[in-house]
């Protein structure tokens, strides 16, 4: 068993490693990738925002002067544009923490979940985006893509239970450690956004000929269509 999911694994890893790498995310150019403190400032902005609304606001921040992000009320001001207050205040406690190291951003593990509002998504986002490191940044869209592609059930991203955990555990293996773990991961979060999205489009997915998902779909609006219809459908 652990064989054919090695194999399995392997399969769409190499798939998915020849996709394009989406180039109209702002944090993704040459200037972003060799700055830290870019990376996980996109990293902050981007939990549970759409990529374009977070692209509005993070291009705004960048075009501020140097001394922009020790204007705490301007930056306020922008931020809650991402829609939730306490976010704005989250990453503004963690621009003040960077503040006082000198704009630093560590490369170690434990001093980036010192960080305030930085958890291991973020930390391991920041650890392969930003230093290369082969650390798998593991989010809700990969977990969601995991769960479809090994027919396991997804459990919701904010209640996390055991299940998620081995999920996470599943997901942290699709990793090509050797690399460039970065532009995998670039690839695999834009598939998950653009391919297996909430609304899959397993028409156009490069994986669909071995992954149960489709098959699953059909069997569902198929018993949904009987229910419809005052027949008796079967349990999935």
């Amino acid at each position: 068993m652990r064989r054919r999911t090695a194999e399995r694994l392997g399969w769409a890893v190499r798939r998915i490693a020849r996709r394009p790498v989406r180039e109209d995310r702002p944090w993704r150019s040459a200037e972003a990738r060799r700055d830290p403190l870019r990376i996980l400032l996109a990293e902050m902005m981007l939990i549970r925002t759409r990529h374009r609304q977070a692209a509005r606001i993070y291009a705004e921040i960048m075009r501020l002067p140097p001394e922009g992000l020790r204007d705490a009320e301007r930056l306020r001001h922008l931020l809650v544009g991402l829609g939730l207050r306490h976010r704005a205040e989250g990453i503004l406690s963690a621009l003040r923490h960077l503040e006082r190291r000198g704009w630093r951003v560590p490369e170690d593990p434990e001093e980036l979940r010192r960080i305030p509002y930085v958890g291991r998504y973020i930390a391991s986002a920041v650890l392969c985006f930003a230093f290369g490191k082969p650390v798998p940044p593991v989010d809700s869209n990969i977990i969601r893509f995991t769960a479809r592609f090994f027919g396991l059930p997804a459990p919701h991203p904010s209640h996390p239970t055991p299940a998620h955990q081995a999920l996470w555990e599943r997901a942290c293996r699709l990793a090509p450690v050797r690399r460039d773990p970065a532009g995998f991961f670039a690839r695999l979060l834009d598939f998950c956004i653009d391919v297996c999205a909430p609304r899959p489009r397993c028409g156009i997915c490069p994986l669909q000929a071995r992954c149960p998902f489709p098959k699953k779909q059909r069997r569902m609006a198929s018993a949904k269509r009987r229910a419809g219809s005052g027949g008796k459908a079967s349990p999935i």
